[in-house]
């Protein structure tokens, strides 16, 4: 298990927190809060929300697409690796 607390949610803080994870041996990341990170509240996570707030696995698995469709254009490794843990 890996916590990181910073006291900024600028993407390069984020993309060193990631790096140093990964440096360490972290193979899978559960959560990340990211309050002030542009971009994460209001795109991903409205996204993200639908999947996780389906009512039956048929409605999650159908907005499981419409997520990795709509972002595996821009991030398609992060994507990839969400739909293959779910499927």
């Amino acid at each position: 298990m890996a916590i990181s607390v910073g006291d900024n949610e600028r993407s390069k803080y984020w993309l060193s927190v990631l790096n140093g994870w990964k440096n360490r041996g972290v193979k899978d990341v559960r959560v990340i809060c990211a309050d002030g990170l542009t971009g994460i509240k209001e795109e991903i996570a409205a996204d993200l929300k639908t999947v996780y707030q389906a009512a039956d696995e048929k409605k999650e698995l159908d907005a499981l697409e419409r997520v990795t469709e709509k972002w595996t254009p821009k991030y398609p490794n992060a994507m990839k690796r969400w739909r293959d843990k779910r499927l």
